[in-house]
């Protein structure tokens, strides 16, 4: 079975297979009805995808579809193989709405892989969340905070907290670094091996946005993890997604943990400071409606004062 072959020099009636259809969902086998023409191929045949209890199914009907010859989410296969090209040309003419692998073991196999599924052997998706951007919010939020209220504090005559302030805040961008690194190396031992997604991720073009913040390297290299993963869903590699799964799993859990660490270090070096200094922050103005509010008052008689007893103790 031979993949992503050479465009023959006539299109026309030749098998195609086109994968990565609705973000990877969906398959097209069809014939080329003419010549590609200004980038466009349009082809006739049957969508296949995977049914909920897991089966790859075909579409009972057949359809007449145009793709793209130069769309990066989109790969079209050339068909040529003598045994694989008699059992896709059988499965456009049969009326089975289910593909068997008893049936078409090549097409099974091949499809089974391309489409994620019960069956694919596709591990949990596991995409870059935006927790390390609201954790390193959290973290500068507190950081100035701090800073500023030590600056205004009269009592404080020693730079020894802003020294330790600023030497967590460096160390927090050597580590978030260090992490990143770790991942890119990794990363780039398995380029090393693919030259072909490398080519890929050289001609993918770069973000415009700017990346100011020490999260920068590993939202460049996260983005670079899931260009890797789109393109081995579309070639139906499972063991290179599952490596590009280990990689942004990897990232995603060192990174949030390096904060989550810095965030717990930067509360204890505040309560420590505020303590030593007497430093109260000014309630937040939610907390001053509060403490001004006045109480409710408990309904019902007031309660009964009892005096109590004095008993004479005899001399």
């Amino acid at each position: 079975m031979t993949t992503k072959a050479a465009y023959p020099t006539l299109t026309c009636g030749r098998l195609f297979l086109v994968t990565g259809i609705t973000s990877g969902r969906e398959v097209f086998l069809g014939k080329a009805l003419s010549e590609p023409e200004e980038g466009r191929i349009t082809l006739e045949g049957r969508s296949i995808g995977r049914s909920a209890s897991g089966e790859l199914a075909l579409r009972p009907f057949a359809t007449r579809v145009s793709f793209t010859t130069f769309d990066p989410d989109v790969t079209l296969h050339h068909v040529f193989e003598r045994d694989v090209l008699a059992e896709g040309l059988e499965l456009l003419r049969c009326k089975e709405e289910v593909l068997a692998a008893p049936s078409h073991p090549l097409f099974h196999r091949w499809i089974d892989a391309s489409i994620p599924g019960l069956d694919a052997g596709f591990e949990i998706d596991l995409a870059p969340s935006d927790a390390p951007d609201d954790l390193y919010g959290t973290f500068r939020t507190s950081l100035e905070g701090c800073r500023r209220l030590l600056y205004a504090a009269p009592q404080v005559g020693s730079t020894r907290e802003l020294d330790r302030l600023a030497e967590l805040e460096g160390d927090l961008v050597i580590e978030l670094g260090k992490s990143a690194n770790g991942i890119a190396v990794q990363l780039h031992e398995v380029l090393e091996t693919r030259p072909d997604l490398g080519r890929f991720l050289a001609s993918c073009p770069e973000p415009r946005e700017s990346w100011p913040t020490p999260l920068g390297p590993w939202q460049r290299l996260s983005r670079r993890l899931q260009q890797a993963k789109q393109w081995a869903l579309r070639r139906g590699d499972v063991d290179l997604v599952r490596t590009v799964n280990a990689l942004v799993r990897e990232g995603t859990l060192g990174t949030d943990g390096i904060l989550l660490e810095h965030v717990s270090a930067l509360d204890a070096l505040t309560t420590e400071a505020f303590d030593h200094y007497g430093i109260y922050p000014a309630p937040s103005v939610a907390e001053e409606r509060a403490i001004l509010q006045p109480q409710p008052q408990p309904k019902g008689p007031p309660p009964v004062q009892v005096e109590a007893l004095k008993i004479q103790q005899p001399y």
